[in-house]
């Protein structure tokens, strides 16, 4: 989601102090951790870089990512990246649109010590079954929340960074993050699910926080 991880609640998707780093769903695509992707750091020597969020509303929040065809040291740099932003942010979930990188690349780690990273390119979801409503958050969305119904669970079919696929499968706030990650790939927002009063309120909320932020 672009997920934040709120100090008081711990309602979801990105703000799971324990949810489900202790669960028995397992974060990892077939093969080991994320399919030999065992720390952000595991591919490099160079280093990790701090990116830039987009926050809304951005008109580029609102840009189709198109899929990812080259898997080299490049590609998991920018994966790198993106982990070392989402965890400097206190987030759970990062999309490449929201560092203005309109690839099909999204990142996640929901685990209490920060040391579950699940990475997933390409992602399309191939089974959906039942609902859940959660509240969600986004980093691109500082400081609001709204509850948003989605499938209780999905089965992915993804690519890792090797650019071999793999079929991946979540459930509850983790099925939450995956589909949250998701649409802002397609170019959409949490909001766009809120009734137009609903997101008109939030909306006006955010804008108070900003110009209260800005005043501090």
């Amino acid at each position: 989601m672009g997920i934040p991880l709120p100090a008081v609640r711990a309602s979801v998707t990105e703000a799971l102090s324990g949810a489900i780093g202790t669960g028995s769903q397992n974060p990892w695509p077939p093969g080991g951790a994320a399919a030999g992707y065992s720390a952000p750091v595991a591919y490099y020597n160079g280093g990790m870089s701090l990116l830039s969020i987009l926050e809304f509303p951005d008109p580029r929040l609102r840009t189709r990512a198109a899929p990812v065809s080259v898997f080299d040291a490049r590609l998991r740099q920018f994966v790198a990246d993106m982990f070392e932003t989402m965890y400097a942010a206190n987030g759970v979930g990062l999309a490449a649109t929201q560092v203005n990188v309109h690839q099909q690349v999204l990142v996640i780690d929901m685990s209490d010590e920060r040391n579950q990273p699940l990475a997933l390119i390409n992602a399309e979801i191939v089974e959906k079954d039942g609902a859940q409503v959660y509240q969600e958050g986004c980093l691109s969305f500082p400081g609001v929340y709204a509850d948003v119904t989605r499938a209780l669970k999905v089965k992915v079919k993804a690519h890792d960074m090797d650019g071999k696929e793999f079929t991946y499968e979540a459930e509850g706030p983790l099925a939450v993050a995956v589909q949250h990650e998701m649409d802002h790939l397609a170019g959409k927002v949490f909001v766009d699910y809120l009734s137009p009063l609903k997101r008109s309120l939030l909306l006006k909320r955010l804008e108070k926080q900003r110009k209260q932020a800005a005043g501090a």
